[in-house]
């Protein structure tokens, strides 16, 4: 009896034990090729086109859970399940039908012939624009759009990646990422990301791969000269670099990327390929040899040559290589470093190991295609082969400060300690950052203020000349007076800080549990006292959540600032402050009109920014404040900069006020949210901050950032119309103008406020004509300047309330002006 057929159902009652003996002893993989899927395999893990739906990149994936049970899931599609998943779909059959057929009383045949399936261009009028600045971050939600799934309900998604990996043009400008998403499952994925702007005008993060021929990972980092390494896979490539020193690069896409990888920036360098330890592994790393000895490039092989030695050993030390045993199938550099290989272990296994690589002869070759090859072809090869990890020389003149030439230093008079292989490492700021590192020195970039920090012990230090000045001659003592120019560290110093990049406000949302008690939609009502109305609610909400997505997407559009009037001394400012959790995340001194260049510099490190008082301020202010708030990325060239700085906005805006009549521009004051407060609560504020802010964090992908109902737009207009000043006249022309539709010559009314007149209305200031079409707006009037028709025939200019073809005439001359406004005829 064959290993299938002994599980098929004798009774029902017998389904139960089937299904799970099917699951566990059945191999999906098998079934799957049986059905027509060409796999290919990716570590331990079998990749191949989905036979469920069209696609020309490989989404659907076999692997073994964490049951020991194989497993498939489609990136593309969304269907995954087990063997007996796998059948009912591909037949078309249900449960039993399955188990029938994976017990030997069926064939393994499709039931529905193949039939070729002409996959749509679903990245159609979808384009890749400059990503905004800031790094994305592991543990950070993200919010991603997915192309393959338009029209559907996961069209828009969000996940949490372990780990990042952003790919770089070669002058280290962001190109994209690589995400690695770990699944419930125990699967994972790796989709590429990138900036793009979809056909409707929006711009978001989005799963979209590498245009073609796809860029290096690590391609900024490969220089003009000097050796390189090739790993598969990014988390390998910054592994082996962090250990190693060297300059590592990796490609996109495993081992089915290679041929879309644009290796041309290698030609005719001299390469090492450190393969994984499996048959895709060894054939990958044959394919980018051959592509890259066709480029002039000198290439070399290290590690292992036969995946059938494999092992079942996981951890693999450096002790288990020295006595002859094998690791694990798919071992790889980063297993390798994990197992806690140091920089000297891992620089005598790869010269140990060292072979060149050379092609197979040419009948082994398909015309039109490069294949790939058997085996690199093992040569004697010494540990000179290998550039020395650690050269005992003196840093050359790049590194030190004057044109004297430095004799090597021989071994008796080397340089002690970790400096002394500072001197002549091919990356500066790799050595100088583990130098730093021993001292309990932590360099990193804070994204948020865009400042290299000193995190040591428990405190942070902002970088400083005198810093600056301190590491210099700490290195100076540690070289013995042999001093690397101040450009050169602080160079490093960059690079060091840019790769332990972190931002303060993602970190302390990433850490934030909601307790699922909603808070953000009556905040202001809670603790400002706010009426609570649909609008006060709606602009509690999304002001909350403008500020969580201006941290996650910097310069992410957002034309509104939120105005708290109420009475002095209630504390207006202190409960704004309170919603930070460090106060330094908050200023209350920019500017009103400031230019680029100080925007950036007066609202660095800040999230929160307060503009006090606005009732000071004059028409002229409050269309520089107007025409400010709507901007998402300052343009400008910092003080001792080389270069142009662009900073997408992380902060957002509140003002405040004492006075109930403020805003003076007349022609639409929609960009100011205005709450009413009539006291403030700091401490209540800040004992649900927390929870207020992991709410927001919650919500915010989901959240418009606008007024997304005519009710709301139409209610706010009407309070900022009530904070308006309308000038010294409105309250006589209330008196005197009657309601309802009218239209009124211009003439008739400058007589009611006593011009009267060609003489004295000739005589009229600029300022006479702007207060009186501020009063008349205030009225509901609009000037028509383009003149109205009136019974007796003439056209003037003139006042209009409501519809000209319905509204009445009137005048002063005609009708009592003590007519008061509600008055009727």
């Amino acid at each position: 009896m064959d290993r299938i057929s002994q599980y098929a159902p004798s009774s029902g009652t017998g389904v139960s034990r089937d299904v799970e003996s099917l699951r566990r002893d059945v191999s999906l993989s098998s079934t799957a090729a049986q059905y027509g899927c060409k796999l290919t395999r990716n570590g331990h893990e079998f990749a191949t086109c989905c036979p469920f739906h069209a696609e020309d990149t490989p989404s659907f994936t076999i692997f073994v859970g964490q049951d020991g049970v194989e497993r498939f899931h489609c990136f593309g599609c969304g269907r995954k399940g087990d063997v007996l998943d796998f059948v009912q779909e591909v037949r078309g059959v249900d449960l039993q039908g399955a188990i029938r057929i994976l017990g030997g009383r069926d064939t393994i045949r499709p039931d529905i012939p193949a039939r070729p399936i002409r996959a749509p261009d679903i990245y159609e009028g979808i384009v890749p624009v400059p990503p905004p600045a800031g790094l994305l971050q592991a543990g950070v939600r993200l919010r991603l759009y997915n192309p393959k799934r338009k029209g559907e309900r996961s069209e828009w998604g969000a996940l949490t990646p372990s780990m990042v990996f952003p790919y770089r043009h070669a002058d280290g400008s962001l190109s994209g990422y690589v995400l690695r998403h770990d699944l419930p499952d125990g699967a994972k994925e790796t989709p590429m990301v990138m900036f793009v702007r979809l056909p409707d005008g929006r711009e978001t993060w989005s799963r979209f791969p590498f245009p073609k021929p796809r860029p290096i990972y690590g391609l900024e980092t490969i220089g003009n000269d000097g050796q390189v390494m090739i790993v598969e896979g990014e988390k390998c490539r910054d592994w082996l670099h962090r250990a190693s020193g060297r300059t590592v690069l990796s490609w996109a896409g495993g081992t089915q990327g290679v041929r879309h990888t644009d290796w041309s920036p290698l030609s005719g360098r001299d390469v090492l390929i450190w393969p994984d330890f499996d048959t895709p592994g060894l054939s990958a790393a044959d394919e980018i040899a051959a592509r890259l000895t066709a480029l002039g490039a000198h290439v070399r092989l290290v590690g292992f040559t036969d995946a059938g030695d494999a092992s079942d050993i996981e951890r693999y030390n450096f002790d288990d290589w020295r006595v002859g045993l094998f690791p694990c199938r798919g071992w790889d550099c980063a297993d390798a470093v994990d197992a806690g290989w140091t920089q000297s272990q891992l620089d005598a296994f790869m010269a140990a190991t060292l072979r060149d690589w050379r092609p197979e002869p040419a009948d082994e070759m398909e015309e039109g295609r490069i294949v790939p090859f058997k085996r690199a072809v093992s040569v004697q090869a010494s540990i000179s082969a290998l550039p020395a990890p650690v050269p005992a020389k003196v840093v050359e003149g790049a590194l030190v400060q004057g044109d004297e030439p430095t004799p090597a230093i021989t071994p008796a008079g080397a340089v002690p300690g970790r400096f002394g292989r500072l001197m002549g490492i091919e990356r500066f700021d790799i050595e100088l950052e583990q130098w730093l590192v021993d001292r309990q020195w932590f360099i990193k970039l804070n994204l948020l203020s865009g400042e290299l920090e000193i995190h040591r012990n428990s405190s942070i230090v902002r970088m400083s000349d005198a810093r600056l000045a301190e590491i210099r001659f700490e290195l100076a003592c540690a070289a013995q007076g042999r001093e690397p120019s101040k450009d050169n560290i602080f160079d490093a110093l960059m690079l060091i800080g840019e790769r332990r990049a972190y931002h303060p406000v993602h970190d302390y949302l990433a850490r934030l549990q909601w307790d699922r008690k909603p808070r953000i939609d009556t905040w202001l009502v809670d603790y400002f006292g706010a009426e609570d109305t649909p609008l006060n609610r709606a602009f509690g909400r999304k002001i909350l959540c403008a500020a969580v997505r201006r941290v996650r997407h910097p310069g992410c559009k957002f034309d509104y600032m939120l105005v708290v009037e109420g009475p002095q001394g209630i504390g207006k400012s202190s409960a704004i402050l309170a919603l930070c959790d460090d106060r330094d995340w908050f200023t209350d001194q920019l500017e009103i009109g400031a230019d680029a260049k100080v925007t950036i510099e007066k609202t660095a490190g800040h999230w929160i920014l307060e503009m006090p008082e606005l009732d000071g301020l004059s028409r002229r202010d409050t269309n520089r404040v107007k025409s400010f708030i709507p901007t998402m990325i300052d343009s400008a060239r910092l003080s001792y900069g080389r270069f142009t700085s662009k900073r997408p906005r992380q902060f957002i805006l509140f003002g405040t006020t004492n006075e109930s009549r403020y805003l003076t521009d007349t022609t639409g004051n929609r960009r100011f949210w205005i709450v009413r407060a009539t006291a403030a609560d700091p401490s209540g504020i800040a004992a649900a901050r927390d929870q207020l802010w992991a709410e927001a964090a919650e919500r915010e992908a989901g959240e418009n950032l606008c007024l997304d109902s005519q009710a709301l737009r139409n209610a706010a207009a009407g309070v900022a119309h009530e904070s308006s000043d309308f000038g010294p006249w409105l309250e006589i022309l209330r008196e005197r103008i009657p309601e309802g539709p009218l239209k009124i010559k211009a003439t008739d009314v400058w007589k009611l406020v006593g011009f009267d007149g060609p003489e004295t209305i000739n005589k009229l200031t600029k300022a006479h004509h702007a207060h009186m079409r501020a009063a008349m707006v205030g009225l509901g009037f609009e000037k028509k300047d383009k003149g109205v028709r009136f019974c007796d025939g003439e056209k003037k200019t003139a006042y209009v309330r409501g519809d000209p073809d319905e509204a009445r005439e009137w005048s002063p001359d005609r009708h009592e002006p003590a007519y008061g406004y509600g008055s009727t005829f």
